[in-house]
């Protein structure tokens, strides 16, 4: 009888998969391992050893391997465990929508026994994709094929990186809402955009929300904002200055503004406003690059440059705007915020933590929808889920240093997969029109 790979030939990217290789040779040693190509064209590799049981099945989801690239029972072990000689784990979290096509293979006496190529997509032929280049907006619109019935809408922001979150739009479509994945810096190929997060106007991003309200598929009162990072702050600051917006999600986010940021930023306080609303610059909080070890090793703990107090005393006292706060009980909705306890780029929990106290401070009309959801063992890099996340420390594309992101490539996975599902919670419950 013939070794059988049985797993799903398609699945989508974001959903765990049955996993079993079946007539195996009983109490033999075995060898699985996986093979992708990424979007830069390196590949990307992880092994796992078993010792068949006496059924002649292994079910990744229920055996632990006896080695290899991870140590415990997981189904989705072999993706995220991934690793390549080339580059790190970061950089095959950076998306086009290409479907990654995995070659699974089987080993044993010294042979390759089995083999299957198995697909996984993150957006199906049933969403519609468009460029939007109009009124100064750049971005990538996703939108379902049941045009049946109004949906919510989804703003969809990047972190200090810049361009495109179209992964995370695109899977967002894919649940049935509107998405729109837009680019507010560093889109090189985009002419007209910023290329640092220095004086951006709010205005930009009001355009984009009249730009879902008049969608003929929106429902105008259903508008959220979802960022990462300096995307995540952003998401908090448009929430609490528009009131068009009727729920905000923010991974890793800061609680406060913080000063721009742009090629050289990190060689000194930087004081210069990322924002501005009204022909104003908002207050911001600079970076104190003192308090950061740039020379004695890399990569970079950048965490130690931030503030994360919002004590008013304290703050005047370093003479630092207490207005540089961001105002989110002035959210016209409820608010998910979700960190890592290991956050080596800047103390998400401590900050998210301090959002909520705001929100109990302030009585926001939405605080029983409102939740902070904290992963301890998760680092900076909470993405969408089940792709090699074993990544921890990168070049940064905009400034160039060598940044760690803390977390493991374990905790960052199941981090990814289960701040993904209550996301997608979240929206069930207070985007969808009634």
């Amino acid at each position: 009888m013939s070794i059988l790979i049985d797993i799903p030939e398609q699945s989508k990217s974001d959903t765990i998969w049955n996993f079993t290789i079946k007539n195996l040779p009983v109490n033999k040693e075995v060898i699985i391992s996986a093979e992708m190509e990424d979007t830069f064209g390196a590949l990307w590799r992880s092994v796992a050893g078993f010792l068949v049981p006496e059924n002649g099945e292994i079910d990744l989801a229920k055996h632990s391997p006896i080695y290899g690239n991870y140590k415990t029972a997981d189904a989705m072990g072999l993706i995220w465990s991934m690793t390549s000689e080339n580059t790190h784990g970061i950089l095959a979290r950076r998306f086009d929508l290409s479907p990654a096509t995995l070659k699974i293979r089987v080993f044993f006496d010294g042979a390759n026994q089995a083999e299957k190529n198995v697909t996984r997509y993150i957006i199906s032929d049933l969403i519609k994709q468009e460029e939007i280049r109009e009124d100064g907006l750049v971005g990538k619109l996703y939108t379902p094929g049941d045009h049946s019935n109004p949906k919510g809408a989804i703003i969809v922001l990047s972190g200090s990186e810049g361009g495109f979150r179209a992964e995370q739009a695109a899977l967002l479509a894919q649940e049935g809402y509107v998405s729109l994945a837009l680019a507010y810096f560093n889109a090189p190929e985009m002419i007209g955009l910023p290329t640092k997060i220095k004086q951006i106007p709010l205005e930009y991003f009001q355009r984009a929300i009249a730009f879902l309200q008049n969608h003929p598929q929106v429902s105008k009162h259903h508008i959220a904002v979802m960022g990462t990072s300096r995307g995540g702050e952003l998401a908090l600051l448009l929430g609490s200055t528009f009131s068009e917006i009727s729920a905000v999600i923010a991974y890793v986010p800061n609680f406060a503004i913080q000063a721009a940021f742009g090629p050289s930023d990190h060689l000194n306080d930087e004081v210069a406003a990322s924002w501005t609303y009204k022909n104003q610059p908002l207050p911001c909080f600079p970076l104190h690059v003192k308090n950061v070890k740039w020379f004695d090793k890399s990569p970079v703990v950048l965490k130690h440059g931030f503030l994360n107090t919002d004590d008013i005393a304290s703050l005047q006292s370093d003479n630092i705007n207490p207005d540089a706060i961001i105002p989110v009980e002035k959210i016209n909705g409820p608010v998910l915020l979700l960190s890592g306890g290991d956050d080596q780029m800047w103390p998400s929990q401590n900050m998210s933590e301090l959002i909520m106290n705001r929100l109990q401070r302030y009585h926001h009309r939405y605080l029983e929808k409102s939740m902070h959801l904290n992963y301890p063992k998760a680092g900076h890099l909470i993405m969408v889920p089940w792709w090699p996340s074993t990544g921890y420390h990168a070049i940064h594309p905009v400034d160039q240093v060598d940044y760690a992101f803390g977390g493991n490539a374990q905790a960052d996975a199941y981090a990814g997969y289960e701040s993904w599902q209550s996301i997608k919670e979240f929206l069930r419950t207070n985007l969808n029109p009634v």
